[in-house]
């Protein structure tokens, strides 16, 4: 009879045949199956162009895996297509409500000046119509210092307004801060004028508007169209031009119809341009100050007489200058109807 080892090494001698049996069968099939998908993805197609004429027909041929691959490579572009212009209009719409934001503040901070100042109006007729009454008060304190104690209870009207100007001094005493706050915003928005375009571009606020923001004729064709920005003239060549506000020159030369034109970048995103330069007086890279020399009033570029035309951009978009200039010296009268250029 066999031992048990002996029956244990032909089980497992028959169950080693039957697993080989399995696998190269499994084997086989997969190779088999394998060798059927290269055969069917390498049969070629063809497309044929057929024209409209008595020419032979044009085509090519594809194998099914290479038309594959290029259906897989037009559904990526695709989807990098659609994915791209999903994040360009994100961003656009995020741009579009930065400006809004801008805008906005730009509303509140005039709003704020205009209320400030009638504040400081209003402190100061306070200040002149209080004089009176407390030199009043001190002329009766000395009066009631040289009288006896009985006497001022003859002069209960002196008492009232004693009991008056105290109340008078403690709301004084009370605005103080309030004073102080809105001299402090207004340092803050004496800082924020310097750094945006907010003065009149032509040094010594001479000058005049010969072109306004918006719908004007051309002066070469007489058509209407959209002015970027306003004319600044004096009617003759030679005057200094300033930068209109802290800011970096990103461009200094000569820009198509602009002729010599010098941009410069400000803080919150505003940007400005001055065109139609005799002469430039500063370069690409330099940093400016308000009020400081660019380039000299001329007539270069597309134009019909000396002056400089003068935009303020946010963005993409152009904004009216006349609404930033914040300087009072000047009236910057409007003298049109002789177009100067674009």
């Amino acid at each position: 009879m066999q031992s048990s080892l002996q029956r244990y090494k032909s089980a497992e001698r028959a169950l080693y045949k039957k697993a080989s049996a399995a696998a190269l069968r499994g084997s086989g099939r997969f190779l088999a199956g394998w060798k059927r998908f290269i055969r069917a993805g390498s049969q070629s197609v063809s497309i044929l162009v057929v024209a409209h004429s008595e020419e032979p027909p044009r085509g090519i041929r594809i194998s099914l895996f290479g038309l594959a691959g290029a259906a897989m490579l037009v559904a990526a572009i695709v989807v990098m297509a659609f994915a791209f212009t999903t994040s360009l209009g994100g961003a656009r719409a995020k741009a579009r409500a930065s400006n809004a934001e801008l805008a906005k503040a730009r509303d509140e901070l005039a709003a704020l000046r205009a209320q400030t100042g009638r504040l400081a109006e209003a402190y100061q007729d306070f200040q002149s119509a209080l004089g009176p009454i407390l030199a009043k008060d001190a002329s009766l304190d000395g009066a009631q210092a040289t009288k006896p104690p009985a006497i001022s209870l003859l002069f209960p009207r002196r008492q009232a307004e004693a009991r008056s100007l105290a109340e008078i001094r403690a709301r004084l005493d009370q605005s103080t801060p309030v004073i102080a706050e809105y001299g402090s915003m207004l340092g803050q928005m004496s800082s924020i004028k310097e750094t945006v375009p907010a003065i009149w571009p032509i040094a010594g606020g001479i000058g005049h508007i010969s072109t306004t923001f918006g719908t004007n004729p051309n002066p070469f064709t007489g058509q209407s169209y959209f002015h970027t920005g306003i004319d600044c003239s004096t009617y003759r060549s030679g005057d200094l031009l300033v930068a209109t506000g802290d800011g970096k020159v990103v461009f200094a030369g000569i820009e198509g119809g602009y002729g010599r034109c010098v941009v410069i970048a400000h803080a919150y995103g505003y940007m400005t341009r001055y065109g139609h330069m005799d002469r430039i007086i500063v370069h690409s890279g330099q940093t400016v100050k308000q009020g400081q020399g660019i380039g000299i009033l001329g007539n270069s570029g597309v134009s019909t007489a000396p002056h400089t035309h003068y935009e303020v951009i946010m963005g993409r978009r152009y904004l009216d200058p006349t609404d930033y200039l914040w300087s009072g010296a000047h009236s910057f009268p409007v003298i049109t109807g002789g177009g100067f250029g674009e």
